[in-house]
């Protein structure tokens, strides 16, 4: 593979997490020649004892709040073959990605996505805003501040359930469903306190960002989104959007499976599309399209998530994210598409024009993602039957990544700590499906209930 390359140094990598897509396009990096640097944000203490330093990167640097993060970059200050990347996906947490957007972006060449797709595409109020300016949708919804609104805006909202999840993504997290006023001023409430279990304040205040020439003030913890709940079969689309043109690099339909041991919660994805028509699938492409084009023919990765609805056939586009795949999905797409994630991450980057349609292919094979999560709260005290795993469903499986650890503190209703996820490819539906209660069936978590207080 042919890439340019630039006189840079070093290249410094930002992140909030430390996942095997950060080594591997470390790798490639250092493979071309750049020195390259991991600078981490870390939670407490604890969590910074656990962050290994190792792999392509020759210096660590770790960070917990702003002024330490602004001390890293002032140490950058009269260097100038210096440059920055980052993942996107892992700046959410800590507040990083306000501290990157405030502190580095000004600095870095090696953008993945235009400044003015990240400010947009990652605050959902101003998604919907361009998809109803651009006439392609009637969806109710409204932004509020938790901690300051006022009666007459909620007597707005005329219909329920409504779904309230942050302005800025959150990998998912921190989504109420509210059937009544009631329960919507009730998570308001969490919200603005940050006392519930699924909402915690990681993005720590006020950003003043600009996008389209216009000083857009948010609070990026208090604000939050609400819309109107939408039922029907959610599904997604890995895409890379290039001049107006959205080429799908992989489509998963989302199945969520709870049948089985009442000690599981299975999101089951596959790469195959079983369920939404093809019409469907182009009027999803279709938006993808109109919305890049809005933001000025963006070039970008990204994956964005839809539901619809079969028997009104009604299409809701439900986040836009400017990021190119995670590590397993990666895998899916090189599997069924032949194209390496990584390596094109790396060659965007690197400013080098991607041609995906000439490079991509269909292989003819079926793939699956499946996470397994405790639905009890208490103490993880064991978990057993993933060596076993490994070895019954080998060669079947193309990834499993581990996310637990033993004696940690487990809150059912916590969406942000997931256990397993198991790669599966198969010939077959059929043959997948199998091997997915096979994997399900050998897992086993073992959970100590937490002691009542006296």
């Amino acid at each position: 593979m042919r890439m340019m390359k630039l006189k840079y140094d070093k290249v410094i990598f930002v992140e909030a997490f430390r996942n095997p897509y950060i080594d591997r396009r470390g790798k490639i990096f250092s493979d071309l020649g750049y020195e390259c640097e991991l600078w981490r944000w870390y939670k407490d203490d604890s969590f910074k004892k656990t962050l290994k330093e190792n792999g392509p990167f020759k210096k660590f640097y770790y960070f917990k709040t702003e002024e330490e993060f602004k001390s890293l970059v002032d140490q950058t200050k009269g260097v100038e073959k210096i440059q920055f990347y980052t993942g996107v996906a892992g700046l959410y947490m800590g507040g990083v990605h306000s501290y990157f957007i405030k502190h580095c972006w000004e600095k870095s060449n090696l953008h993945l996505w235009p400044k003015e797709a990240l400010f947009t595409l990652t605050n959902k109020h101003l998604t919907n805003c361009i998809l109803r300016d651009l006439g392609i949708t009637n969806n109710f919804f409204c932004k509020l501040n938790s901690s300051n609104y006022s009666s007459s805006q909620l007597e707005k909202i005329d219909s329920y359930p409504v779904i309230v999840k942050p302005i800025e993504g959150r990998g998912s997290m921190f989504v109420y469903k509210c059937e009544n006023k009631k329960s919507l001023i009730g998570a308001l409430e969490d919200y603005s306190q940050g006392s519930a279990k699924k909402v915690t304040d990681y993005s720590g205040g006020k950003v003043c960002i600009s996008t389209n020439e216009k000083e857009i003030q948010y609070d990026a913890f208090h604000e939050v989104l609400i819309e109107d709940f939408a039922p029907g079969i959610e599904f997604s689309l890995d895409v890379y959007c290039d001049q107006g043109e959205c080429e799908i690099l992989l489509f998963l339909d989302k199945k969520v499976m709870v049948q089985g041991k009442a000690s599981f919660y299975q999101e089951y994805m596959i790469a195959q599309n079983t369920r939404i028509p093809a019409n469907v699938i182009e009027r999803a492409k279709s938006w993808i399209n109109a919305i890049t084009t809005k933001l000025n023919h963006m070039s970008l990765f990204g994956h964005v998530e839809f539901i619809w609805d079969p028997s009104s056939d009604h299409l809701k586009l439900l986040e836009f994210n400017p990021r190119e795949a995670g590590v397993l999905v990666a895998n899916m797409i090189d599997l069924k598409r032949g194209l390496k994630i990584d390596q094109l991450s790396v060659q965007k980057a690197l400013g080098e024009k991607i041609d995906i349609k000439n490079l991509s292919k269909d292989n003819d094979c079926y793939l699956a993602l499946a996470i397994f999560q405790p639905k009890e709260s208490g103490i993880l005290v064991n978990v057993r039957g993933v060596n076993e795993l490994k070895k019954k469903l080998n060669p079947n499986i193309f990834g499993l990544m581990k996310n637990y650890s033993i004696g940690k503190e487990i809150m059912a209703d916590h969406e942000e700590y997931f256990l397993i996820t198991l790669g599966l490819k198969a010939n077959s539906n059929e043959e997948l499906e199998k091997l997915y209660y096979e994997a399900k069936n050998l897992i086993e978590f073992e959970i100590e209930p937490f002691k009542k207080s006296e």
